[in-house]
Formats: structure tokens, sequence, C-alpha cells
């Protein structure tokens, strides 16, 4: 069985520390757009063995159709000023990524995922696109074909995924409104049964999010994302899962086409990594759509996540659900943004009520908003002036007051 992640991920994490440690004067600039080397998920050796020629002609003229003058990360990092030194063991993923400095498509900084998979009888291609600042995945779709055909259908496919990335990616994106951030994974690792298909379809999923307006982390590759962030955008904050939603898929015949195995899913949030609500199992339909697959999911999935992203939405401040002499229990916490020792004033005429964040509470307190969903994790609120004005309901901003200052 082969394992997820690809031979070159452990030597990557390995290697993007040694650089670093030559200091922030030597750190590279980084270049406009990275492709990254092809993410097998659970294929076959033998496959990839006789069809590496394939794959890395497809990878290559992909790099043509959206960077200009591409070149090896190696070759870059050798060129990069201040960053002349490329250690022993950064040469065998920094000579397969490929780099440039002037994308063809868009104008933001963007790494692309070739990856394979499979469902059933069918290879599925995947082009994730992800901003390598935020690690957050910002397009994402697939090409299938029977598994009989690799070498006559790859380059077309990849032809196909370039043309649909140009054109997503040159329209604008609207800024998200919540703190909402979902990571999606199966809930067991694969099996030589399963054959990866989980994956590929928590991929699909996560696909199909992204067209409905959330942000979701990239379910595979992550190791490498990662080390390039570390390499190069070590200074910007990377997006953090907020919500974790863990899959289990129960197929019967994992050739045929459409059907629809009993799918769970358990959400979990991502501070306390405590369980919260989740999806009773529940058939989902998976079915073919020409040369891609869609999921169609019941009604209660979507009213999930539109509820947990009504929550963090970040345009609501924090508000007082429960008082305990002079701590107060807020409906919002380190998922919205709120950070220990973080200074709050009450909004409007009560701004005499001044407090700090002493701590986090969990699902323990069975607490719930004001629009009845449960508070999953919320800050605890010191209230070191005004505590006898205190109440439920009271909405709380960030305090402006330039520090240090006296105390209140």
């Amino acid at each position: 069985m082969r394992t997820l992640f690809p031979t070159f991920s452990l030597s990557l994490l390995a290697c993007a520390c040694p650089l670093l440690a030559q200091g922030e004067a030597e750190r590279p600039l980084a270049p406009r757009g990275f492709l990254l080397p092809w993410h097998h998920v659970n294929i076959v050796a033998e496959i990839i063995r006789s069809s590496s020629d394939i794959l890395e002609d497809g990878r290559k003229k992909l790099a043509e159709a959206t960077f200009s003058n591409p070149l090896t990360l190696d070759d870059f990092l050798r060129k990069s000023k201040g960053s002349s030194r490329v250690l022993p063991n950064q040469k065998q993923w920094a000579r397969e990524i490929l780099v440039t400095d002037q994308l063809k498509v868009g104008t933001q900084l963007l790494a692309l995922q070739p990856v394979l998979c499979s469902l059933g009888d069918q290879f599925l291609v995947f082009l994730n696109v992800n901003d390598p600042e935020t690690q957050k995945l910002r397009w994402s779709s697939h090409q299938s074909f029977p598994k009989a055909s690799l070498a006559e259908h790859l380059s077309s496919a990849l032809e196909k995924l370039a043309a649909d990335m140009k054109k997503a990616l040159s329209l604008p994106v609207a800024a998200s409104s919540t703190a909402l951030q979902l990571d999606l994974r199966p809930r067991f690792l694969q099996t030589r049964k399963d054959q990866g298909s989980s994956y590929c379809l928590a991929n699909i999923l996560a696909q199909q999010l992204i067209q409905e307006g959330f942000t979701v982390l990239p379910p595979l590759g992550r190791e490498i994302h990662m080390a390039l962030h570390d390499l190069f955008f070590r200074d910007l904050k990377m997006f953090r899962t907020t919500r974790h939603l863990l899959l289990e898929w129960t197929f019967q015949n994992l050739m045929t086409f459409p059907q629809s195995p009993l799918f769970q899913i358990r959400m979990a949030e991502a501070v306390f990594a405590k369980f919260a609500e989740g999806l009773s199992p529940a058939p989902w339909t998976i079915a073919r759509e020409g040369d891609k697959f869609r999921i169609a999911w019941p009604p209660d999935f979507v009213k999930l996540l539109q509820q947990e992203a009504s929550s963090l939405r970040r345009s609501d401040f924090p508000s007082v659900l429960k008082i305990v002499g002079a701590w107060a229990y807020l409906d919002r916490g380190r998922a919205w943004g709120l950070k220990m020792n973080d200074r709050l004033v009450a909004n409007g005429s009560e701004a005499e009520i001044k407090g700090h964040v002493v701590g986090f509470y969990g699902t323990e307190q069975n607490l719930k908003n004001a629009l009845g969903h449960p508070v999953h994790e919320g800050a605890i609120l010191f209230v070191r002036k005004g505590q006898d004005k205190v109440s439920l309901g009271q909405n709380y901003t960030f305090d402006s007051t330039k520090f240090p200052t006296e105390i209140p």
C-alpha cells in the first residue's frame, strides 16, 4: 500500500529549517508562481514508474501554459540575492518544483498542485491552486477518464484544467466575511480496498465547497505547502483551521456510478479539538457528469456549515452569554480572532466598561448564542472597570487605547 504523502515530503520538512537558520537577511524573495511535483494518492507504484515520463511531460506543458520562463526552484535559489547556498538535502525536491516571476494567469501569487488519484475504475486528475502565503485553497477542478487510458487522456485533461483555471482566476474574489476555515479529511486512513477513493472524494467535496463560497484548506499535499511557506513567507500569517470535518464513506461497490453510499460527518472545533455537532449517517449521491464527478449532499450539510459561518461572522462582535462575578463569558473566542490579554470595551454609551481576555471555555458550558446555536468555544473576559454594569447580550469591541497606560 502506498502512503498518502510523496517520498519528498520528509526531506522537504527537514530542508526548510536549515535555510531559515541562515537568518532573515538570507531569506530569498518569493517567486510569483510555484508548480509542485505530482501528488499520487494510493496509486500502484508500477503504474507511477511506467507512466513517469507521461506525467512529467504533462506537468511541463502545464508550466508552459501558465508560467513565463519557468525554472527549477534549485536554479531560482542559486540566482537569488543572499541565498546562493542550496543544501544537499534540498536537491531532491528543489529540482522538481518549477517556479516563475511572470504568470500568464491572474496577478496573485499561486502554487499549483497536480494530483492523481482513483475512484472505482476511473483515474481523476486534479489541479489545485493554493495561495502560498496563507495556505488557502483558492480553486480546484478535476477531469476523469478510464484507468486503462492514462497516456491517451492525461495531456488533454491538463489542457482543459489549465483553461478552466485561467477563466476562474481572472474573476475577482470577494473577501470572506466569516472566520470559518474548514479542514476536510477522511476519518480513517485509506486502505487497499478503498484505493485512496476517500481522499479523492474529500478533494471533490473541497472543490464544491469553494464554489459555494466557503474557505477550505487543501486536503492534499499540505506538507510541501507548509515548507514553502516557511521558506518564503514565514513572516506572514497562515490561515488556521477553525473547524475540522472528519468524513466517513461506506461503499457497497466502487465500480458503479451513480451510487449513494452512506456518509457520516463529525465536526470538531479547532481550539480544544472537541467534537461538536455532526450529521447522522445518510446517503449522499456520487454521480458522473461528463468527465467530472459530482457529490449531491443533503440540505442539512450546508445548513450546518452556514450555522458555523454565522457564529464566526467577523462583522459581529462578541457578546455576553453568562456572568460569574467579575467574569463575563463571551460567545466568540480564538476561532473568531480573540487572543489572551486582548483588551475589550463595551460598545456605545457603556464604553466605561472595560476588561481583558483571561481564558477560554468550550462545550462544557453548554451555552448558546443569540440565534440559539451551540457555542463550541468562547472567551472569558475579566471586567476591570464597570463590573456592576455588565449585562447579558452586551457587545464588546477592541479597546483603541494606546498601551502602556494606566489601568484601567
